[in-house]
């Protein structure tokens, strides 16, 4: 039987019988794929390491004719470790609601290698401990329209035209007002708050302006966000939970 090869991040994986795991991998070239790794869990296995939570490896497989059902990994090469996330707990839940959420919403063999890219990226700056918080709300600034949603960060949702300087971003329908499309009813927000709300949306190169965003805005972005994903986009977990009991955002009042 041939074998096919891709690069993925493992996103999960459970013990199966005596010494087998299921692994789920967020893959380059398929998108979500569930594997059964053979005696993976011996002490003699060659593949065990790379197949850690949140990994990056090369896997050669044999992939299964239909995408519901388990492919059979014959080799997985691991190409960057991502062990550091797990030094720090607030790190883990971040990556572990990203790796969770991508899990949940998309579907098997969906492919999307932007979506992959994103993933990558997160983990690997996580994994540097580079602005965690920040990078974690921009993560799921960057995802969210992949599962349906959609805040406007690159024009006036209104007028639909670009500006340099915006005076409001609704949090009710979710996108930028220009200053022409103001009305009685708008929030107005410092610039400084919309410039950072805009940067979001940013490569992760950008660090500097992530990493000087205040703290105010970062919390009162996130609940927000997390509102945003259980409300309109339907998407909850335990994991995102424990995020929202954090005492950060549970004594925010407002900035």
């Amino acid at each position: 039987m041939a074998t096919t090869m891709f690069k993925g991040i493992v996103l999960n994986s459970m013990d199966y019988e005596d010494y087998d795991r299921i692994i789920t991998v967020y893959s380059d070239k398929y998108g979500k794929i569930g594997m059964i790794a053979l005696g993976v869990n011996k002490p003699t296995s060659k593949n065990k390491y790379a197949l850690q939570t949140f990994n990056l490896a090369e896997f050669e497989i044999f992939k299964s004719r239909q995408k519901h059902t388990l492919s059979k990994l014959k080799t997985a090469i691991l190409i960057q470790d991502h062990f550091q996330i797990a030094q720090n707990y607030d790190n883990y839940l971040y990556a572990s609601a990203i790796g969770k959420i991508i899990d949940q919403a998309t579907q098997p063999r969906q492919k999307n290698y932007r979506l992959y890219r994103i993933l990558c990226d997160f983990l690997e700056v996580l994994n540097l401990n580079q602005a965690p918080l920040a990078n974690f709300i921009a993560a799921l600034v960057k995802i969210l329209h992949f599962f349906g949603g959609n805040w406007v960060l690159n024009q006036c949702y209104r007028c639909f035209k670009t500006y340099k300087v915006y005076r409001s971003f609704s949090f009710q329908d979710y996108g930028l007002v220009c200053p022409n499309c103001v009305d009685e009813a708008d929030q107005l927000q410092d610039v400084a708050f919309i410039n950072h709300l805009i940067s979001l949306k940013k490569p992760h190169s950008e660090q500097n302006q992530l990493a000087q965003m205040p703290i105010k805005y970062l919390i009162f972005i996130l609940k927000h966000l997390l509102i945003y994903y259980e409300q309109v986009l339907g998407i909850w977990n335990p994991i995102l939970a424990k995020i929202e009991q954090k005492d950060y955002l549970k004594n925010f009042t407002t900035m």
